[in-house]
C-alpha cells in the first residue's frame, strides 16, 4: 500500500550505515564519517540505521529519547535499512571484505527481529 511521505523533511546525514560509523571496543558509537551526502530529506533516510545497528530493545530506547515517529516512517526506515545492508553485503562479497561481510550479515540478523 502506498504511503504519503510528503512534507516530512529534516537535516539528514544521507549515508548513515555500518561502514560510515566508528565504534569503540565495546561497540559504542564513537563517531560518524562521510558527511558528503548531507541534505534536507525524509527522516527515514537516517532512521534506517536504528534497524541495522540496534537490537529491538535498543530501538525502543532510541525512540523514547528521539521522540515520536510515525509507523509509516518506521516502515520506510526498516526497508531502507534492508536495502542498504543488502548492497553492503554484496559489495563486501565482491571485494572479499570479510570484516564488512560479517558486519553486514549481523545487521541482517538484527533486521529479522
Amino acid at each position: 500500500m502506498p504511503h504519503d511521505i510528503s512534507g516530512q523533511t529534516v537535516l539528514v546525514h544521507g549515508d548513515l550505515h555500518i561502514r560510515n560509523t566508528l565504534v569503540n571496543n565495546e561497540g559504542v558509537i564513537a563517531g560518524i564519517i562521510d558527511w558528503g551526502d548531507v541534505h534536507v530529506g525524509h527522516p527515514a533516510v537516517d532512521l534506517s540505521f536504528v534497524y541495522s545497528f540496534l537490537p529491538p530493545e535498543g530501538r525502543d530506547r532510541f525512540y523514547q529519547i528521539y521522540g515520536e515517529v510515525t509507523p509509516e516512517t518506521q516502515e520506510l526506515a526498516r526497508f531502507k535499512a534492508l536495502y542498504t545492508t543488502a548492497v553492503l553485503l554484496l559489495y563486501a562479497h565482491n571485494t572479499k571484505d570479510w570484516h564488512l561481510q560479517k558486519a553486514a550479515a549481523q545487521s541482517l540478523d538484527l533486521l529479522r527481529t
